[in-house]
């Protein structure tokens, strides 16, 4: 049987689910496009908190 917070966590990840999509191909974009593995990565991270963030970073 799920519990309440099992669910509420089932549902959270289907939710963020797009957001982390999105920051993946960002920085697989990035890199394609030249960019450093790391610093396409940190890119992506900001790009990914400022969503989860509503823009208040």
């Amino acid at each position: 049987m799920i519990t309440s917070v099992e669910e509420a966590l089932l549902q959270a990840r289907e939710n963020m689910t797009p957001f982390f999509d999105a920051a993946d191909g960002m920085r697989r974009d990035l890199e394609a496009r030249g960019w450093s593995p790391a610093m396409a990565e940190q890119v992506a991270a900001k790009f990914l908190i400022l969503i989860m963030t509503g823009g208040r970073s």
